[in-house]
């Protein structure tokens, strides 16, 4: 996984960053890439249609625990763990915000039981919450996934 060296520009509804990403052409080298959720990712991932594009990155990437509960790091080397660190260091939206508007929080592709909401990840302290996708404007930094 590689991840962007910066959010993109502004905060925004979940499906407006889907949107935003799908258009990126050569940003840092590479085009977005259009997933939904991380269910429609896993499954490029798993047919093999996947190129490397831009995408929003799944919980279990921003926080490394795929259910978003912290129950067990699933995937310890993750955004979270790395906020800090070198070339990341600073990089990151850390101020509180209120209202809609949030840009300490950051999206996952990731679902909850229903479409409408995806779980969420306040970079500054680790909290996992869920945010509606339509109402919602949060920060987003996009990874792209490479084999290894």
């Amino acid at each position: 996984m590689l991840a962007a060296p910066e959010d993109l520009p502004e905060v925004m509804r979940y499906n407006d960053a889907v949107k935003y990403i799908a258009k990126l052409k050569n940003w840092y080298g590479h085009d977005g890439a259009k997933y939904r959720h991380d269910r429609k990712l896993n499954a490029a991932l798993t047919d093999g249609s996947y190129t490397g594009g831009w995408v929003i990155p799944t919980c279990e990437i921003l926080y490394g625990d795929h259910s978003g509960r912290n129950q067990e790091l699933i995937t310890p080397d993750n955004i979270l763990a790395h906020k800090d660190r070198s070339s990341f260091k600073g990089t990151f939206k850390m101020a509180a915000s209120i209202g809609f508007e949030s840009s300490d929080w950051y999206w996952s592709s990731s679902e909850t039981q229903t479409d409408a909401w995806m779980l969420t990840v306040r970079l500054s302290d680790g909290k996992v919450d869920v945010a509606t996708k339509e109402y919602e404007c949060l920060s987003c930094r996009p990874v792209r996934l490479v084999p290894v």
